[in-house]
């Protein structure tokens, strides 16, 4: 059983990675039974009994594929979910960890937390540079103040 992991920052709660798969992929599961109960209730409606068991068989190894590209989806999911808690770990420059978005909804997200980290920085130079000009007015006007009280200690 695969152990919850833990999002960073001021989330402090534990998600399970496989429990968040089943609620996202869970309308395709739906939708497999549903499209096998229809198969199974056009069989039993127009009398075809003895094609029932081939239906059945039809349906089981569906049901095996589908299991076998859902292990399959969910080891990506999963990459995915690690990445991005690992991009979420790293606080500062984020947006550089995280994984490459695949379809339009991931990349319009991708190009919104590229363009807010991008945003961050740029405020954060400028209020650095805001910083270093007040240290250099600062330092500026001690030695200015400091001229003329020197100069009047040695005319006293």
């Amino acid at each position: 059983m695969e152990t919850p992991i833990e999002l960073g920052g001021d989330y402090g709660k534990k998600i399970c990675i496989w429990r968040n798969y089943l609620k996202d992929r869970y309308p395709l599961l739906l939708g497999f039974v549903f499209l096998s109960f229809i198969f199974f209730a056009v069989t039993g409606l127009y009398g075809y009994d003895d094609s029932v068991a081939k239906l059945f068989y039809a349906v089981i190894l569906s049901l095996f594929a589908g299991c076998l590209i859902a292990f399959f989806d969910y080891l990506k999911y999963r990459g995915k979910c690690l990445k991005l808690q690992e991009a979420l770990m790293r606080g500062e420059e984020s947006d550089y960890y995280l994984p490459s978005p695949k379809g339009l909804i991931e990349g319009l997200y991708y190009d919104i937390v590229c363009q807010m980290g991008k945003e961050k920085r740029e405020l954060v130079t400028e209020l650095d540079e805001k910083r270093a000009d007040m240290m250099d007015y600062y330092t500026m006007w001690i030695h200015q103040i400091k001229i003329p009280i020197a100069a009047l200690k040695l005319l006293q």
